[in-house]
């Protein structure tokens, strides 16, 4: 088996068995897709050597909310876009749908390159997955999770200020066994670094049957959860119009609330304070479950939404994670939003600290995919491992690596980038994807998904200007005048 020893590096954020330390002038050996020795001075035998001057040598990054498979077909479009009467959310009244299977895998590819070029080695992947689809992400060289999320129906909005449901229970348990198939066969593949678990979509667009049903289902076959919870305004009130509950109320009714199920977003609690309920008591209820947050910050806050507080949950022990959910999919730049918005929102700037951050995208993913062999650099544990480079304007002055990486670095000073034990990503560069064709299939990928979404898709049959007005008006090219 081939032995792969980093040596030297200026730093190594290592596990000690309980936390990251950081180690100086130390090295990382690999054998095969496992970690043998992170220390100093390793004397063994090695068939290649990683010259780790110059270089911060950490684990992995863990994505545990992507949607890769349709998010890169959005970009340039919702930005600076939410919908004003429905709590700025994106969710209920921008239809794009990709123009066919061929095209969400481009963007699958491109959303995944982009993973990698983060630092990113794991991904909870989510969507309409199909084996297929699994192909591509097994290509790309990524560990990942990948699911097929299911539901009794879709959201819709005919107005721009109600949100309405389709649901119907035989719908949602043919969607489910069709998701539960896949996972087993996603699972029974054999796969080194593809596996699956179950996904409802969300309290609002699931039946209650339908998540009782997915606890006995994930006990039953040892499965793990992910459910989006709390993630608009309108799911809130509808989860109070409809069962008198708020949704983490509902997801505990149903025994969604348990250390095998991870809560996407977790938003807007009941004392949120676009909310303001008093009547429950959500954190708490969350906190005393030992059920996994999933935070996906840029995603709200390029709408003007944060978590009250992220913080908040390291602070009260509940292992959170991170995700990137939206464009882009980069996990540098999630670890930075997160922590800028929790030092709002707990108006402290010791809050949403490097620490806490680094933390949530490494060790709080594993625990939230129930891995121990992942988010940390140890014997034992998988060779997922990023090298950065140190020697740039972005990182220098060196004092405290992880600080300089997450809030004036992020992804531009990754260099190296093993995925148990392969390279990956060199000199900055995806080995696995030609990105310049890769580039040119977005585009045209893209396009067509916008020009077959609107009008056709939209509520009000608007046109893509209207809908995705330039950020300046167009010149028709004739001189200005004076």
């Amino acid at each position: 088996m081939s032995v792969t020893h980093i040596k030297g590096a200026d730093w190594v954020v290592g596990f000690d068995g309980s936390r990251h330390r950081y180690l100086r002038n130390a090295d990382v050996v690999f054998s095969g897709d496992t970690i043998t020795y992170v220390g100093k001075r390793y004397v063994g035998a090695a068939d290649t050597v990683v010259d780790g001057s110059g270089k911060l040598v950490h684990p992995g990054l863990i994505n545990t909310h992507g949607h890769a498979s349709m998010e890169a077909l959005k970009k340039g479009l919702l930005e600076d876009r939410g919908s004003s009467k429905l709590g700025m959310s994106g969710l209920f009244e921008y239809p794009l749908r990709a123009h066919s299977r061929d095209d969400v895998h481009v963007a699958l590819r491109a959303g995944l390159t982009e993973m990698l070029k983060s630092g990113c080695t794991t991904v909870l992947e989510e969507g309409s997955h199909d084996l297929d689809s699994v192909e591509v992400v097994e290509k790309t060289g990524i560990r990942a999770y990948t699911t097929r999320v299911y539901s009794n129906g879709r959201w819709f909005t005919s107005n721009g200020h109600r949100v309405d449901y389709d649901l119907d229970n035989a719908r949602g348990e043919k969607a489910m066994q069709e998701s539960l198939d896949f996972t087993l066969a996603v699972n029974a593949a054999g796969k080194q670094r593809i596996r699956s678990m179950l996904s409802p979509l969300s309290p609002d667009a699931c039946s209650k049957d339908i998540l009782k049903e997915t606890r006995r289902v994930a006990d039953q076959k040892g499965l793990r959860v992910h459910v989006h919870c709390s993630q608009s305004v309108p799911e809130f009130h509808e989860m109070i119009r409809r069962h008198g509950q708020t949704p983490p109320e509902v997801l505990d009714e149903c025994g969604l609330l348990a250390p095998d199920v991870s809560l996407g977003h977790l938003i807007f609690l009941n004392d949120h304070p676009w909310i303001q309920f008093q009547a429950a008591n959500d954190f708490e209820l969350v906190r005393a479950s030992g059920a996994n947050v999933d935070y996906a910050p840029w995603v709200f806050g390029r709408r003007g939404i944060i978590q009250y507080s992220f913080a908040r949950w390291a602070r009260a022990g509940v292992n959170i994670s991170l995700g990137t959910d939206s464009f882009p999919q980069d996990m540098m730049h999630v670890m930075r939003w997160a922590a800028i918005f929790s030092k709002i929102a707990d108006r402290d700037p010791h809050q949403g600290n490097a620490a806490q951050v680094f933390t949530a995208a490494t060790l709080g993913g594993a625990n939230t995919l129930g891995r121990d062999d992942l988010g940390r650099l140890a014997p034992g544990a998988k060779a997922d491992v990023v090298l950065v480079d140190l020697d740039n304007l972005w990182m220098r002055p060196v004092r405290d690596p992880l600080r300089s990486l997450v809030f004036t670095a992020t992804s531009r000073a990754v260099d190296k980038v093993f995925v148990g034990g392969e390279l990956v990503v060199d000199d900055g560069r995806v080995l696995t994807e030609d990105e310049a064709q890769l580039a040119v299939e977005l585009q045209a990928a893209a396009e067509r998904t916008l020009e077959g979404s609107f009008p056709a898709l939209d509520w009000a049959k608007r046109s893509p200007d209207e809908m995705f007005p330039y950020t300046f008006e167009l010149w028709d090219g004739e001189p200005l005048t004076t």
